[in-house]
């Protein structure tokens, strides 16, 4: 008995690779990326310049109004439904002047700073923990923060 035990697991293990490496890949009823991306230019954008599956949506980039964005389409419509610049905006704070707000909420180090889906996302440490964090694009207030699992 104890020896089908190593088995078992190794085929839920296998099943579940699977069902991970296909998470991010369209389902059968998705629009096809082509479409995708007409329906994203005629939304405005005058060019797509990436289209993922991701998380069950479409993910991408484009241009829009001459500036570079990032958008999510619906999987199975192609209709936008989140986009935000891709770079930073006029208005946003420049990266240095975030770093200096970001090390005055308790950080002793910022390793990563980018915009990122209208936002500046980041990485550093803070009480000896490596956090990412997500602030403000124009106060560089921190609006979200957690343990940054993504090395472990």
């Amino acid at each position: 008995m104890n020896k089908l035990a190593p088995i078992a697991l190794a085929a839920a293990l296998s099943f579940s690779a699977l069902h991970l490496a296909r998470a991010d890949k369209p389902g059968p009823d998705w629009m096809p990326a082509q479409q995708v991306i007409e329906q994203v230019l005629k939304s405005g954008y005058t060019q797509v310049t990436k289209i993922e599956a991701e998380d069950d949506r479409w993910k991408g980039e484009g241009i829009k109004n001459g500036q570079q964005m990032a958008f999510q389409a619906d999987p199975k419509t192609g209709v936008i439904t989140t986009e935000n610049l891709d770079l930073p905006g006029p208005d946003w704070m420049p990266a240095q002047q975030v770093i200096e707000q970001v090390l005055k909420s308790g950080y002793t180090q910022v390793t990563k700073i980018e915009a990122e889906d209208g936002r500046w996302e980041g990485e550093g440490i803070k009480n000896g923990q490596k956090m990412a964090f997500q602030a403000d694009p124009k106060t560089g207030v921190i609006t979200t923060e957690n343990l940054d699992e993504e090395d472990d």
